[in-house]
């Protein structure tokens, strides 16, 4: 995701390293990360906006593949 946005030297290695999405939206720059999941599947949402109106729309895909790349069950073997 941080590929298509100009960021920071060194932003995008820290995202990458706390599991945290961005996006921008003109000035305004979206942040959003997830608790491991527990309890059957629980988890919380952490969205930081700064000028941002939307609700991460273009890190959907990402955020989906990596919840159910998390989610699977054990007897199933990862990649």
């Amino acid at each position: 995701m941080c590929g298509r946005i100009d960021l920071a030297p060194g932003a995008r290695d820290r995202l990458r390293a706390n599991n945290v999405l961005f996006a921008r939206q003109g000035t305004g720059e979206y942040f959003q990360g997830y608790t491991k999941d527990f309890d059957g599947g629980f988890c919380f949402e952490i969205v930081h906006r700064r000028g941002y109106a939307g609700f991460g729309a273009a890190n959907a895909p990402i955020r989906l593949a990596a919840q159910t790349r998390l989610a699977r069950h054990p007897a199933i073997p990862r990649r």
